[in-house]
């Protein structure tokens, strides 16, 4: 026997419904057959799978490895986390963020600006008409 078929002998698998409970009863991680499934056809990030004929087979390593690759390092306040980082405003792409923003604020502000004096005009063209209808 090769290190290949010793390797498959001693690994236990499971199939998609039981390793999407695996995950969540081992993890604590929200994980559906559904999510295995999709990520398996999308992604390129979901655990390690074989195929038995046109089953998918999760060996246990393997989900054990992306489970703990999903989670994230301790931290004590939500500011610390990575899923929304810091913006370097020392970065360059910083000032064109902030160049971009106020280019949209100050289109936005003409924008208001010009519909005001519209509605300014149309205010008084309807005094006027207004006025001459109340006139004879």
């Amino acid at each position: 026997m090769d290190t290949k078929q010793k390797t498959l002998q001693n690994e236990r698998y499971l199939r998609r419904k039981e390793a999407a409970k695996y995950v969540v009863d081992n993890y604590a991680m929200p994980c559906s057959p559904k999510t295995l499934a999709k990520i398996a056809c999308v992604s390129s990030n979901g655990p390690p799978f074989r195929l038995a004929g046109r089953f998918p087979i999760y060996p246990i390593s393997g989900l054990d490895a992306w489970a703990i690759g999903k989670i994230g390092p301790l931290i004590r306040s939500t500011a610390q986390s990575s899923v929304a980082p810091e913006i370097n405003l020392t970065d360059r792409t910083a000032g064109k963020v902030r160049a971009s923003r106020k280019a949209r604020l100050e289109t936005s502000i003409v924008a208001v600006v010009e519909e005001t004096a519209r509605k300014e005009e149309r205010a008084a063209d309807v005094e006027e008409a207004f006025a001459g209808a109340k006139a004879p």
